[in-house]
């Protein structure tokens, strides 16, 4: 007669060691994910408020802040404005045409 082949059971202390690994390595794994989601949602609301649609290359009257800074159109100011607003700081024009240089 053949004799049965035994089953290897593991030892309970090396299978609770193997069992806490793996819950290691998945909490390991979930950080990961959780610190990347954070970070993609971080750049991805970030970059929505520097979009601007106005085509920059167009010729306009120059306009000058009130931050000092000449804007080619007024188009490429109103997107500096939004931005400023969602800062909460205000821009305002200063006046039509490049900012004086005072140097």
């Amino acid at each position: 007669m053949l004799a049965a082949k035994r089953r290897r059971v593991p030892h309970r202390k090396t299978y609770s060691l193997h069992k806490s690994v793996n819950r290691r390595k998945n909490m390991k794994f979930l950080t990961l994910l959780l610190v990347l989601g954070m970070l993609i949602a971080l750049f991805a609301g970030s970059s929505e408020g520097s979009f601007c649609p106005c085509d920059l290359k167009t010729k306009g009257s120059e306009v000058c802040g009130s931050n000092g800074v000449t804007f080619k159109n007024r188009c490429e100011f109103e997107c500096s404005q939004r931005d400023y607003k969602k800062l909460g700081r205000t821009l305002n024009i200063r006046n039509e045409g490049p900012c004086s240089s005072t140097i």
